[in-house]
Parts: C-alpha cells; structure tokens; sequence
C-alpha cells in the first residue's frame, strides 16, 4: 500500500479511543507499533528498536494538534505518550459520567435536520460515557434513544414493547426512524429539518389503529 492511500486524523482531544485505535493500527502497518504498546525487551536489538521508536514518534505527533503536544512534550517514548493520554481521557469520573447523561437527556431527534446525523452525535456521546468509566448495556442505549423520539413516532416504543426482548435493539428503532423519515419525505416532500415535527392529529395507535394518540394513552385497550 502506498503511504498516499491514508491520511492520519489529527486528534484533538476529541474521540480518543477511536484516534488511539487507529494510530496503533498505523503505527502496525509501518512495522514500528511495539514500543507503542510494551517497554523494550532484553531480546530487542538496541538499533533496530530505536529506530521504531523514532518512527512511531514521528507518526504520532504528526497525528495530533498542537494543544496535544503540550501534553506530552516531556515524554521521550511512543508508550509514555500513549499512557499520557490514557491518563487524561480515559479518567473514570462519576461527575464527567452525570454530565454526559445529562446530555443524553436532553438530546431529542427533532432538533438534528436528518437521522443519520442524530445517530451518529448519538454514539458519539454513548462513547464518551463508556471513556467516562460508564457502563451502558444495549437495553440502557435502546431507553435512551427511545426517549429522544418525538411524538409522532411514539408509536415506535408501543411497537418495541410487544417484541421478544432479543428483537429490542437500537439497529431495530434506528431502521424505522430512517424508514419513516424517508416515507414522510417522499410523501409530503418536507424538508429534512421538520419532518419529525408532526402533529399529534396525525399519529397512529398502534392498538385500535385509530389517529391522535399512542398504544399508551389508547382507551380501546
């Protein structure tokens, strides 16, 4: 593979673990990945390991900002580097935790102009919450995501409450927010910024299938 074919991210403090993933990948790829990841070995030849070690180096702080090489100017190997950076953004802190939630909570889908931005701000956040020290099971990712949906698909949650629990997972809400936005776009022709912003006067029930209201509020039931 020519060396033109990939162009490193330069990690700025944001989504470490994905940056780390993919600089140790590279740092593999060039064969100079070890003092990365380990101390040098009585078995390593002195010359060959310095000169992986120059490399690794040089990759990674081409790979990161400048406000990250404040951080980590002191550091004289690839695996100080490295667990510098650990140190700092793999903190395990119950209040960064509480904060995060908080912004779960507060995210809903009607403010993203189209689902697939809301997913991807969505995972990143659920990410940081697990860099965090969090621990979130898919059934705590499918509660939150349910309860950022608007109203007019709230008849989703009523459809995920009569599945066996291995059907109710975050791949299933995620392809009906995508199936109902591309159907409300192609039948109304709204544009992308309002189309999870429907009238109550519109939903569906999803137990006696009459409109204005959900499974939960239905008096047929």
């Amino acid at each position: 593979m020519k060396d033109e074919e990939f162009k490193l991210r330069i990690f700025d403090g944001r989504d470490y673990n994905i940056w780390k993933k993919r600089i140790l990948l590279y740092l593999k790829l060039k064969k100079c990945h070890e003092p990365a990841i380990r101390e040098r070995l009585s078995t390593d030849l002195e010359a060959e390991w310095n000169e992986k070690t120059l490399k690794a180096m040089n990759y990674i702080y081409y790979s990161i900002s400048n406000k990250q090489v404040e951080f980590i100017s002191d550091k004289e190997t690839p695996l100080d580097i490295l667990n510098k950076f650990d140190e700092v953004y793999l903190k395990k802190s119950t209040a960064l935790q509480i904060c995060i939630r908080n912004r779960l909570d507060r995210m809903k889908l009607k403010d993203f102009k189209d689902s697939s931005t809301f997913f991807l701000e969505f995972e990143k956040i659920v990410n940081e919450l697990k860099s965090a020290g969090a621990t979130v099971n898919k059934r705590e990712k499918l509660d939150y995501m349910l309860r950022m949906l608007p109203y007019s698909l709230s008849y989703i949650g009523d459809l995920v409450d009569t599945m066996k629990e291995s059907d109710r997972t975050c791949e299933f809400l995620k392809n009906k927010i995508a199936m109902w936005e591309t159907r409300s776009q192609s039948e109304k022709g709204k544009a992308k910024s309002s189309v999870f912003k429907v009238e109550k006067k519109n939903i569906q029930c999803y137990q006696c299938k009459e409109r204005g209201h959900t499974k939960k509020n239905c008096r047929n039931s």
